[in-house]
C-alpha cells in the first residue's frame, strides 16, 4: 500500500468515526428526552346541561244561552241572552337538569401496602372504634381475674 492509499483510508476511518459519533450522540439525546414522567391532562368529568320549557296553555269555553220568546197578540216577549265565558290559563314550567359524570382511569402508582388496604377496607375510624373496645375489654377481663 502506498502513503496516498494508506492516507486516504485514514480519512475515510475518520469520517466513519465522526458519522457514527455524531449518530451516537443523536441517539443518546433522543432516549435521554424520550423517557419523561406522565404528566396527565385533567378532563372535564361532570357536564351539567340545564334546559327550562315553558308552556302558556289556554283553555276558553264559551256558551251562549239564548231565548226569544214572542206572542203577537197581546205583545209578550221573554228576551233572555246569557253569555258564560270561563278563561283559564295554565302556566306550566319544566325545569330539567342532567348531570353526566364520566369516569377518568387514573393509573396506580404503587400498590398498596397490606396495612393501607386492610385502613382502605375497614376505614380508620372502625379501626379505632375497634382498638377502643378491644382495650376496654382487655382491662375488663383483668379487672375480673384479678379478684
Amino acid at each position: 500500500m502506498d502513503k496516498e492509499t494508506k492516507q486516504n483510508i485514514e480519512k475515510a476511518a475518520w469520517g466513519m468515526l465522526l458519522a457514527l459519533s455524531v449518530t451516537a450522540l443523536i441517539l443518546m439525546c433522543l432516549v435521554a428526552t424520550g423517557c419523561s414522567r406522565k404528566v396527565y391532562v385533567p378532563l372535564e368529568t361532570v357536564r351539567t346541561e340545564k334546559d327550562v320549557v315553558t308552556r302558556w296553555l289556554t283553555d276558553t269555553v264559551i256558551q251562549n244561552d239564548t231565548r226569544f220568546i214572542f206572542v203577537k197578540g197581546d205583545t209578550v216577549i221573554d228576551w233572555r241572552d246569557r253569555w258564560r265565558e270561563r278563561i283559564k290559563e295554565v302556566h306550566d314550567t319544566l325545569y330539567i337538569e342532567r348531570t353526566d359524570t364520566v369516569r377518568v382511569p387514573v393509573p396506580v402508582e404503587r400498590k398498596l401496602k397490606k396495612w393501607e388496604q386492610t385502613k382502605m377496607d375497614f376505614g380508620g375510624a372502625a379501626i379505632g372504634a375497634t382498638v377502643v373496645v378491644l382495650c376496654i375489654a382487655v382491662i375488663w377481663l383483668i379487672k375480673k381475674f384479678r379478684k
